[in-house]
């Protein structure tokens, strides 16, 4: 049998869309394929705590920021692009994709996918008071809603746009996991090793 060909799926999505549980239900749906999840956020995330700065959104955001700024558009896609490469997997899913940059570097890849999943304000801010990220639960919906324009959140839209498949998720968590399995029956995710 040959090798399946990895397949990478960069997810993009407004926060507590379900970007993360996305990966985790098409992992679990994907049996047997050697599934791997990672986020942009992860080398920022490195970045501040090699620094002993704490990972909060904000800092976060402004890590990004940052970077973009003071050494050129694209430098953490670049940096992405390095990891993504090295990784063995049959199956690579990258959630975050925020920036224009990213979505160009990911459509560069052969075998790459995008994939937008959405959720109104609603339920994104109900998660949130459910406090499903450390130290957010206590955040106001003014706040909420601010850190929704913040610079790395105002091109989600626009790149969710350009996405091969949209996954509502503004019901169940099992109704999620039945719309991402569609979506693995649909793009044959599934099934065994070529």
């Amino acid at each position: 049998m040959k090798k399946m060909k990895k397949v990478i799926i960069g997810v993009v999505g407004k926060k507590l869309s379900g970007k993360g549980t996305f990966g985790m239900f098409l992992r679990e749906t994907c049996v047997g394929k050697h599934v791997v999840l990672m986020g942009f956020s992860d080398i920022l995330r490195d970045t501040l705590r090699d620094w002993d700065i704490p990972e909060t959104r904000h800092n976060l955001q402004r890590l990004a920021i940052f970077m973009n700024h003071e050494f050129g558009e694209g430098t953490l896609a670049r940096a992405v692009k390095r990891r993504l490469v090295r990784i063995d997997a049959d199956i690579v899913v990258i959630d975050g994709v925020r920036w224009l940059s990213d979505r160009d570097m990911l459509r560069k890849i052969r075998g790459c996918m995008m994939v937008y999943v959405t959720a109104n304000i609603s339920y994104r801010f109900d998660r949130r008071l459910a406090g499903q990220k450390t130290g957010e639960a206590s955040v106001s919906r003014e706040q909420f809603l601010i850190e929704e324009q913040a610079e790395p959140e105002q091109y989600i839209e626009e790149i969710g746009m350009s996405a091969d498949a949209t996954i509502e998720n503004n019901g169940t968590p099992e109704e999620f996991r039945t719309k991402v399995q569609k979506f693995c029956e649909k793009f044959q995710l599934l099934g065994p090793v070529d």
